[in-house]
């Protein structure tokens, strides 16, 4: 299994989606040095684990947005994982919280879609002026803020299939 860390500067609210074999944990804080931990493992998320689309339609990205309602996805604190669908460990990587590893066919559940708020005044942006996240992901990860793609990792398989597909690609 390939664990991958990777850096990128962001701002604003969160939403993930994640390829299977899935383990994913994601902190974000200001670069400034006297920073504050916006996101750490700590960080309640609601995640769509049913190897559904939860956008399907003209607006794939509508999950990725502010509002979107998740009443019906479970929720939990990350970091998440799932191999073979169980473990407290993979690969060396432990994780609070097991995802469904399988759909009801038996098959793997493709991907997995996390979303969590973070409130930040006007007056925190312009003091952060830039967040750093770092985030350990396996297969591929795509992070959204309130809907816009900002970082991309391993996700070219994602990119190379029609836009209406292309959340339940991994």
């Amino acid at each position: 299994m390939n664990m991958r860390k990777a850096r990128r500067a962001l701002a604003g609210g969160l939403a993930m989606i994640l390829g299977t074999s899935a383990f994913v944990s994601l902190g974000i804080s200001p670069a400034a040095a006297d920073s504050t931990d916006l996101i750490t493992t700590d960080t309640t998320w609601t995640y769509n684990e049913t190897d559904t689309d939860p956008a399907p339609g003209d607006d794939r990205l509508a999950w990725a947005r502010p509002g979107f309602d998740t009443s019906d996805w479970k929720e939990a604190r990350g970091a998440f994982g799932a191999k073979r669908g169980k473990g407290d460990n993979v690969s060396g990587f432990p994780f609070e919280t097991l995802l469904t590893q399988y759909a009801a066919d038996g098959d793997n559940v493709r991907t997995f879609h996390f979303v969590t708020e973070v409130e930040l005044t006007a007056e925190d942006l312009e003091r952060a002026g830039l967040f750093e996240a770092e985030t350990t992901f396996d297969d591929a990860v795509q992070v959204f803020v309130n809907g816009t793609k900002v970082a991309g990792f391993v996700d070219k398989r994602v990119e190379a299939v029609p836009e209406s597909e292309r959340n339940l690609m991994y």
